[in-house]
Order: structure tokens, then C-alpha cells, then sequence
């Protein structure tokens, strides 16, 4: 291993996106099933939600390589409101609980879904928020989004939780035994983002302290 692989820098690592690397189980099946039916929905917008590390990144993407959609921001249309205008009418929001109550951001978004379902569109919107608990200042917007398809990734099993550990790990090319696995899926909170920042401390202090993932190194973290 390099010097400067044990740095403690945040280093890039390799995230797997396909549809191959994504992990199926009960908790989101119904969601991941409604979004390949694409183009065949329901309704022109869809969306999704599920807490921080559940994967709405991960069907996004394997939404979005089907369907040639393009992720977009309504901070970065601020400026240029007529750009997804020039294309493709298939597009992907992420986190829109950060748009609400933000006047221009909820009028911007309300505009993108009227050309997307006036230009015969699609729109997959995701966020961690209940969709029931989405508190839109925008009437208009909140009436269109009240007709989207909505899907839930609902909490993970056990099973599930350690694949998406052994998945993150493998991501960061860390090798890690059953034995030292099992020791850390069992005392950590159950939930997809506990996973998530488990996996990102344990991967740091490996580097700071020049040492294999153990359950000695990760006793260190957890009880």
C-alpha cells in the first residue's frame, strides 16, 4: 500500500451504480420494480423516498441509465431556468426537502414538472422526508406533487444491512472477514446511514493507524 494511500485524506473511491451492483431485498423491491416499468408509469412524476444511505442514489442512477435521464438542481437552474427546456423532457431531482419553503426553488421546481408533464416527461424526484410531512408554500406545486407516484424504501433487515456493509466496504476495496462483519453489523444502530458512517470511520482510522480492518480496530468504535 502506498504512503499516500494512509493519509487521512478524504480520498475518491469507486461508488458501483449499475443495476448488477444494486441490493435487492423486501425493503425496496416494490420500488426498485415500479421504476424499471419506465417508461409504462403511473403518473409523470415519481417520487422517492427512504432515510440517508438507502439507496435512492443508487436507483436514481439505475433509473436514469435506463431512461437517459439527467440529474439536475434547482440551485443550478437559478440562473438559467430555461435550461432543461432544451432537453431531454426525462430528469432526476434529488433531496427536494431542501427546496421547501424556498420561494424561488419551490417555482422553479413547479415549472420543471409542468414541462416535463406537458412535453410528455418523466420526472423522479427523491427525498429522506416523509412525503406526507413535505410542507410546500407553493399551492400549485404542492397540487402537482400531490398526484405523483409516491415509493418508499422501507427500513432494512438484518441481511440487508450487512450486504450494504460488505457493498461499502468493497467500494472502498477494503477486505474485510465474516467474523469481524457480524462483530460490527451487531452494535451499530439499524439503519442504512448508521451503516454508512460506520463504514466511513472505520475506513479512516484504518488509515490513520496504518492497520487492517480487525475487530480489534473497530471495538475501538463501537460496543
Amino acid at each position: 500500500m502506498s504512503a499516500l494511500r494512509q493519509l487521512t485524506f478524504d480520498l475518491p473511491h469507486h461508488t458501483a451504480m449499475g443495476q448488477e451492483d444494486f441490493l435487492e431485498a423486501e425493503c425496496n423491491q416494490s420500488a426498485l420494480n415500479t421504476l424499471l416499468k419506465w417508461p409504462n408509469w403511473p403518473t409523470p412524476a415519481v417520487i422517492l423516498s427512504g432515510e440517508a444511505g438507502s439507496g435512492k442514489t443508487h436507483l436514481a442512477s439505475v433509473w436514469a441509465a435506463k431512461s437517459h435521464a439527467q440529474f439536475i438542481d434547482c440551485h443550478d437552474l437559478r440562473n438559467t431556468p430555461d435550461l432543461f427546456e432544451k432537453t431531454n423532457p426525462v430528469f432526476v431531482v434529488e433531496d427536494i426537502h431542501r427546496y421547501v419553503g424556498r420561494e424561488e426553488d419551490e417555482q422553479i421546481l413547479f415549472h420543471l414538472y409542468n414541462h416535463v408533464k406537458n412535453a410528455n416527461g418523466s420526472l423522479l424526484m427523491t427525498t429522506e422526508k416523509d412525503v406526507s410531512f413535505l410542507k410546500w408554500q407553493l399551492p400549485d406545486l404542492k397540487s402537482r406533487l400531490h398526484q405523483a407516484t409516491t415509493l418508499t424504501i422501507q427500513e432494512p433487515d438484518d441481511m440487508l444491512l450487512k450486504a450494504v456493509m460488505m457493498k461499502l466496504f468493497f467500494d472502498r476495496q477494503i477486505l474485510i472477514d465474516e467474523r469481524t462483519l457480524n462483530y460490527a453489523i451487531t452494535r451499530i444502530e439499524r439503519s442504512f446511514d448508521a451503516v454508512r458512517t460506520l463504514v466511513e470511520d472505520i475506513d479512516k482510522l484504518s488509515l490513520e493507524e496504518k492497520k487492517r480492518v480487525t475487530v480489534n480496530l473497530i471495538s475501538t468504535l463501537v460496543r
